[in-house]
């Protein structure tokens, strides 16, 4: 019987998500083993420890390394990401061209999946990383994947469509 629950949370800090913990500990009451994904950084910067041996916390080291500011990583590809959009959305409009056809076509054939990947990777590149490192995790054992906050809910929603595993915001 699947009685494994996967919280996922990217890019927020545990330690200020008190209905996050609390829903952890009611379900771990209620028999369920409750697994959180979170990025390391963000799991340091408001640690929190639970005292229930039916969850446990899976800190995922990032690929890249934060920066602040106007010109952080997450402003400037949001921008280059808009730019790519824009971009494809022209070239759908150019007539005669002889790649405009392949173009369409290759968009097209792409599955939800793939689509949400490249979506990721343009205009959420710490989500994107945190969903490559998370699939090696999340198996079909999960009865449910939790996504916390929006960006929670993004990478949830990536891994679970290819599992075929139920995914709750």
């Amino acid at each position: 019987m699947k009685n494994r629950i996967g919280i996922i949370v990217a890019d927020y800090p545990l330690g200020v998500l008190l209905d996050t913990t609390s829903m952890a500990i009611c379900l771990a009451k209620e028999g369920f083993l409750v697994d959180i994904f979170i990025d390391r950084y963000m799991y340091e910067s408001a640690r929190v420890d639970f005292d229930d041996q039916n969850i446990r916390i899976f800190p995922i080291n990032m690929s890249f390394k934060r920066t602040s500011g106007l010109l952080s990583k997450r402003i400037f590809s949001i921008t280059l990401g808009g730019t790519l959009d824009i971009l494809a959305r022209n070239l759908r409009q150019i007539k005669n061209a002889p790649f405009q056809k392949h173009f369409l076509r290759t968009q097209d054939r792409k599955s939800f999946k793939e689509k949400l990947l490249q979506y990721q990777k343009y205009f959420f590149p710490q989500v994107h990383a945190f969903t490559r490192r998370l699939q090696s995790y999340i198996n079909q054992d999960y009865l449910c994947l939790i996504g916390v906050e929006p960006r929670g809910l993004i990478s949830a929603t990536s891994v679970g469509t290819d599992l075929h595993i139920p995914v709750i915001y």
